[in-house]
């Protein structure tokens, strides 16, 4: 194959990186949109429709390779989310290799027929748009919540916990439905999930049932004095220990933010990976709560 012969096979791809280059640009530059997964799937929809669109003109092969040709920008991209957030939230990032696939579809179909059938052209990228903005604000919140939930049912290992003037043991846990939420000052993403569970932390704060700590974790530096003065420059107020890693170590947390949610028999029932704004974390943390509460299985 001759450099000129390749040339539009590499335009594809080229296409797809510009797309991707655009998406990740456009999160970085905005917190909001950089965690929430709505507006990082409306934005992929949008580039790859376009990419799609503008080298569908060319119609280079069969359509299927083009397709791939285009799409492995979002590919490269999806990657790196793996890479960055491990596999706990797979099943968000295998959906935006699928939207990936059918928005970069439907604009190279969509050019394709611009000269022949300009109308039909016209539906199928309105119709395109349409099912990716239903997508985006109906599925993948509940999408979210699912994915960045983890079941489990697994007893408690014994650590310690160091609050400012005392020593909390795992085993004084036992008896109530326990939220420890795992994070450290310089976390960006913890940042932006501790109001949220600010929010449930005072809806259950009266509930003697009920336990709340954010576990400020000792990764890279981090202590205790460190994480109290960041609570306080964001005007939270939720009660704050320290976990030299035998916690973390215990609850195999590899990642920040993680929430590991624990029954009235000292068991780990729950855990949740990441954050993401799309998925309302304080209602959905908030039903898990009630329902251990309701559980009769953790008297």
């Amino acid at each position: 194959m001759t450099m000129r012969s390749a040339r539009p096979a590499l335009l594809d791809v080229f296409s797809g990186v510009i797309a991707i280059v655009a998406v990740v640009g456009t999160c970085m530059a905005s917190r909001a949109i950089g965690f929430d997964f709505r507006a990082i799937y409306a934005l992929t929809s949008a580039a790859f429709f376009l990419a799609g669109f503008v080298r569908g003109s060319a119609a280079v092969g069969r359509l299927g390779w083009q397709v791939v040709r285009v799409s492995v920008g979002g590919f490269l991209g999806t990657a790196a989310l793996v890479m960055n957030n491990g596999p706990h939230l797979l099943l968000l990032q295998i959906g935006l290799v699928l939207i990936t696939l059918a928005v970069v579809t439907t604009g190279i179909v969509a050019r394709r027929r611009w000269q022949s059938d300009r109308g039909s052209s016209v539906r199928l990228s309105a119709l395109s748009l349409i099912a990716a903005g239903l997508i985006v604000f109906f599925a993948v919140p509940r999408l979210s919540t699912y994915a960045a939930f983890e079941g489990a049912n697994r007893p408690l290992a014994s650590f310690t916990l160091q609050a400012d003037d005392h020593v909390l043991h795992s085993e004084d846990l036992r008896g109530h439905v326990v939220i420890l939420a795992f994070w450290a000052s310089w976390c960006v993403q913890c940042l932006e999930e501790l109001p949220e569970l600010q929010t449930v932390y005072t809806r259950f704060q009266n509930n003697p049932q009920v336990v709340f700590l954010a576990v400020d974790t000792g990764w890279d530096g981090e202590t205790l004095e460190k994480g109290n003065r960041r609570l306080a420059q964001h005007h939270l107020a939720l009660p704050n220990v320290f976990d030299s890693g035998a916690a973390a170590q215990s609850l195999s947390v590899d990642a920040l933010p993680t929430l590991v949610l624990l029954d009235r028999n000292g068991s780990v029932k729950l855990v949740h990976h990441g954050y993401d704004r799309a998925e309302h974390l304080d209602h959905a943390l908030s039903g898990k709560v009630e329902e251990l509460l309701a559980s009769p299985h953790s008297r």
